[in-house]
């Protein structure tokens, strides 16, 4: 049985969503975006693992093959069901590729209508 939500988000054109997180997953930092859209504030998410956006109907096999992608220096991309903290569900457009020289890998996202 799913528990998701059917709310629709649709941001402007000039609107994104931007996360870091490091090479275990873990964010460091997120825009005031996606802060906004997500529903939780900005020291909640510092440090959490990045799948505290997962929803729970999305393979683990996409993520497999996103990891696997970046740790080969590649960028990934693809599209990502989310779950804001209250629940609701998302679907992004998803680019992941890691910041030459860092061990830092940045996602950015946007909403499909």
């Amino acid at each position: 049985m799913s528990t998701s939500s059917q709310a629709t988000f649709e941001l402007s054109d000039d609107q994104v969503l931007i996360s870091r997180s490091d090479r275990q997953g873990k964010i460091t930092y997120v825009n005031q975006t996606f802060i906004e859209v997500s529903g939780y504030s900005q020291a909640e998410l510092m440090g959490e693992a990045h799948s505290i956006f997962r929803d729970s109907e999305m393979p683990s096999l996409v993520f497999k093959n996103m990891w696997d992608t970046i740790e080969k220096g590649k960028t990934w991309q693809g599209v990502v069901k989310n779950r804001c903290k209250n629940g609701d569900t998302y679907w992004v457009h998803t680019t992941v590729a890691t910041a030459a020289g860092w061990c830092t890998c940045g996602w950015l996202y946007r909403y499909s209508p």
